[in-house]
């Protein structure tokens, strides 16, 4: 550690020491907001969540939140010792963000909320890298973009001491390591003027063989498992682990729904943007369903759907909807009826569907099996069109429902 580095982290140490005794600054809680109007419990619910290092603590109100009701173990971390509120009792650690070394690892999820701004500029690289070691799943930031007032009150300086735009940060994520999550466009546009707010993912080095043809043989007895909840209550998980070959999504779960969706997973369809299973690492046999570029978020043996295929499909579904507008050009395949089209345009001859009733929303709201919430059907996908596509391979024998 050089002595650059100790002397910075002493004078910010002793900083917000004194910062923190004021009872104006412990009143604001912009972690709070944050968690509430992006509604990141359930965010992180959906993403496999249970442990949770929120960097940069503060009075830890963010941690009461998480800690509520038993479904996170959230830990705090501070550079201050008398951060924390009187009567916050999760475990906290008293550290240094730029130093790797103090930051606690080996978390699911790490949430920084107006930290980023106060690292100094020469420490937010070693910061941020420290961070995505930090997280094995999600992290979530938010970052404000102007100067406060706090400082130049107490200390005839800025406590805010790296002010720069969303892109900027956006790049320094991405040199430390970090992709954007298939959240992030949305929860960004939520920010405002004088903030930016990121969910991202940890970026995982990957190893990849790139493989030609298809991942499954036209003989073999297929089954694609979606993420629906259709799958629910038909108790299917031992008959689909009898298949030669069980195909899952994206960010599918088994822990907890073995009896309908089974245990056994051959092949993993996934878009990318840094998606992985929920509670299980996936098979090294990936079928990457979004194109040419981009890598899944595993390593493994990777089939691509090619840009041309998708592109075909595309037209097919929007030539039977009924959208009109930008609606219609909007639209787009799913993963279970790309993936679906897909292996039938390789050959193989036939392919049984679990969890797949093409965004119905008659016999239930869910959207995933495993995320106990009401969606209303999604607006890039026409599940009626699909269905309409589907019931041509239907009537061929070539695909058959299960349950």
């Amino acid at each position: 550690m050089s002595a650059l580095a100790l002397s910075d982290a002493e004078r910010e140490r002793l900083r917000y020491e004194r910062v923190w005794w004021e009872q104006g600054y412990r009143a604001h809680s912009p972690a709070v907001r944050a968690i509430q109007q992006l509604n990141l419990l359930e965010f992180f619910a959906a993403n496999g969540v249970k442990t949770i290092l929120d960097a940069g603590c503060g009075t830890g109100q963010a941690l009461a939140l998480f800690n509520a009701g038993g479904r996170f173990d959230a830990q705090g971390f501070d550079i201050a010792v008398n951060a924390l509120n009187a009567g916050v009792t999760a475990k906290f650690t008293q550290g240094c963000l730029w130093h790797a070394a103090e930051v606690p690892k080996d978390n699911d999820a790490v949430f920084c909320c107006d930290v980023m701004e106060h690292i100094p500029p020469q420490h937010v690289p070693a910061t941020l890298r420290n961070l995505r070691l930090a997280t094995k799943r999600v992290a979530f930031f938010t970052i404000c973009t102007v100067l406060d007032v706090w400082g130049p009150r107490l200390f005839k300086s800025p406590l805010h001491l790296t002010v720069q735009p969303a892109a900027w940060w956006a790049e320094r994520f991405r040199q430390a390591g970090f992709v954007p999550h298939a959240d992030n466009a949305a929860s960004a546009s939520k920010a405002g003027p004088s903030y930016a707010f990121a969910m991202l993912t940890p970026a995982v080095p990957v190893t990849v063989s790139e493989r030609a043809g298809c991942p499954v043989t036209a003989d073999a007895r297929v089954v694609l498992v979606g993420n629906g909840p259709a799958v629910l209550g038909k108790k299917l998980g031992a008959h689909i682990d009898g298949f030669d070959e069980v195909v899952r999504f994206n960010c599918y779960q088994l822990e907890g729904f073995e009896e309908d969706v089974g245990a056994k997973t051959t092949l993993w369809a996934t878009f990318g943007h840094g998606t992985v299973p929920r509670t299980s690492e996936p098979p090294t046999r990936i079928l990457f369903i979004h194109g040419a570029n981009g890598f899944p978020a595993r390593g493994g043996d990777v089939w691509r759907v090619p840009l041309t295929f998708y592109q075909s499909l595309r037209a097919k579904i929007q030539s039977l909807s009924t959208r009109e507008g930008e609606r219609l050009a909007r639209t787009a395949p799913s993963s279970g009826c790309l993936a679906c089209n897909w292996l039938l345009e390789c050959g193989v001859k036939q392919v049984h569907l679990a969890g797949f009733n093409h965004f119905a929303k008659i016999e239930s709201k869910l959207h995933h099996y495993w995320l106990p919430k009401a969606f209303g059907k999604p607006v890039e996908h026409d599940g009626d069109a699909e269905a309409l596509l589907f019931a041509v391979f239907r009537k061929q024998g070539r695909v058959v429902y299960l349950g």
